[in-house]
């Protein structure tokens, strides 16, 4: 986990691929002893054109393709004074322990528009047309050992439940 001095903000001790090979345990474990899903990572070049890392599918019948932009969380403490902090406790919402929150990357000369504008369009063509969605899917968890092991547990304890078809 990273500390930075300006307002107190403490990123995540991990990539955004840490997210995606996360994800894909987890789908692993949910799943034993069918390979029912799977996470389909996108080149650079067409992550860029599709505006989404990568695409979940799945082996269940009706499951619609679901294509994920992974972020990677940052957080700052509810004694910070960053401007996210004061505006969420100016809306009323809870900031205690900490706020987390993810970033959004500043367009490119060479990219030819903004990544969640690319990825909102890619989610209203899916949607409009019933073939799927689109979202970003970021952890709650700062620590990469603390996402891996409830990533973990969670899967295991859905596992009681193997042969139900839903995710």
């Amino acid at each position: 986990m990273k500390r930075r001095n300006a307002g107190l903000r403490v990123d995540a001790n991990f990539t955004e691929d840490t997210v995606g090979l996360a994800l894909e345990s987890f789908l692993s474990i949910l799943s034993f002893p069918r390979q029912r899903f799977s996470i389909e990572p996108f080149s650079r070049g067409r992550e860029r054109w599709l505006g989404a890392d990568a695409r979940m599918r799945s082996a269940i019948r009706g499951f619609r393709p679901f294509y994920m932009q992974f972020k990677r969380p940052a957080a700052y403490p509810d004694s910070s004074t960053a401007k996210i902090v004061r505006e969420r406790k100016g809306f009323g919402l809870g900031v205690s322990p900490a706020s987390l929150f993810f970033g959004l990357r500043e367009k490119q000369p060479s990219h030819f528009d903004y990544q969640h504008n690319i990825l909102y369009r890619l989610r209203k063509r899916l949607q409009a047309r019933n073939i799927g969605d689109a979202a970003y899917v970021c952890p709650l968890f700062l620590e990469r050992s603390a996402y891996r092991t409830h990533m973990h547990w969670a899967a295991l304890r859905r596992w009681t439940h193997f042969w139900r078809p839903d995710p």
